[in-house]
């Protein structure tokens, strides 16, 4: 098992959805479900990669649509379609959501009070979805190049620090 910070995994799912096509703002409220799962003690990071691999699209099959939803109403949302089930915990709970499984999916709704559990500050991954994570994510990366470090890429054409 890989020890993680947890900002490490939140940044390292970022660039992993990036690298999956799907648009920073979407990035963002996955890795911070990832984390935020981490933080309750839950394998946030095969959260992230069971649902960056069934990703197809913008990612609307995530449920962001729905935690938004629900975080409008006072009715609980039913969320039928969904790529994981544990992500969408996540979603849901980084914004005080409680997400109970039903029939017919899963429903959001505000709980009757707010819990705090004891935060945690490092997580463990298992290795292959860590590398998994890692690979989506240097689809994002620059290729180096003399023409890249000419224009103003990493160190530039001395290193002397």
């Amino acid at each position: 098992m890989i020890e993680l910070s947890l900002n490490e995994v939140e940044t390292t799912v970022v660039k992993a959805a990036c690298g999956r096509g799907l648009d920073h703002g979407v990035a963002t409220e996955i890795g911070t479900a990832a984390r935020w799962l981490c933080e309750a003690g839950h394998d946030g990071i095969e959260a992230a990669v069971e649902a960056l691999a069934a990703v197809d699209g913008d990612g609307g099959e995530l449920g962001l649509a729905a935690v938004d939803l629900a975080l409008a109403s006072e009715e609980p949302v039913l969320v039928s379609d969904y790529v994981s089930r544990t992500l969408l915990a996540g979603l849901a709970g980084r914004v005080g959501l409680v997400s109970v499984d039903v029939d017919d999916g899963v429903e959001l709704r505000r709980p009757a009070e707010l819990a705090v559990s004891p935060a945690q500050v490092a997580t463990v991954a298992s290795p292959p979805c860590w590398s998994e994570l890692q690979d989506w994510a240097a689809q994002t990366y620059v290729p180096s190049s003399e023409q890249s470090r000419v224009a103003g890429a990493g160190a530039g054409l001395t290193d002397n620090d």
